[in-house]
């Protein structure tokens, strides 16, 4: 019987031990909500950008437990979310015409390894710029978001 080492116990074995990120090992959760609801005339639309929440450097958000919440809209309307520099880094664009929930992803882009947010930087105007991956946002897409329509993120994520 052989056996085998994630690359944390790996890391763990060698001589010296390396040390392992808390984010990775060990971390305590912590929580961030972001909640928008659309005004009722002249609200958000197609390509308009909401911006939920910002995540502090070194943030691994833990998709199995983090949740894009969300009230009944028009017909074709659908957000994604993610940030400056991947729009869909958490979450590909999904329908959200009726009232639900969808789980947001941890994945990086090779679709294993959580994805560590490293760059909170803005522009003069205090946006977040375009190597901002610290701040979660979502772009409308599909259909302009409906009158007083509800949108909320749940984001659980640890840090070092």
């Amino acid at each position: 019987m052989a056996n085998f080492f994630s690359t944390q116990v790996t890391a763990m074995q060698t001589t010296p031990p390396t040390r392992i990120k808390v984010n990775l090992l060990q971390g305590r959760l912590r929580f961030a909500f972001g909640q928008f609801t659309n005004p009722a005339s002249s609200g958000v639309q197609i390509a308009d950008v909401i911006y939920y929440l910002r995540l502090p450097r070194g943030a691994r958000v833990m998709g199995f437990i983090s949740r894009l919440t969300y009230s009944t809209g028009a017909a074709s309307s659908t957000v994604n979310v993610g940030d400056s520099v991947s729009a869909v880094r958490y979450l590909a664009a999904i329908s959200i015409t009726t009232a639900g929930q969808s789980a947001i992803s941890q994945a990086d882009t090779n679709g294993s390894t959580p994805y560590e947010t490293t760059d909170e930087s803005r522009d003069g105007t205090g946006l977040p710029s375009a190597t901002n991956d610290c701040d979660i946002r979502s772009v409308a897409a599909g259909a302009a978001m409906q009158a007083s329509q509800s949108t909320a993120l749940h984001a659980i994520y640890v840090q070092d």
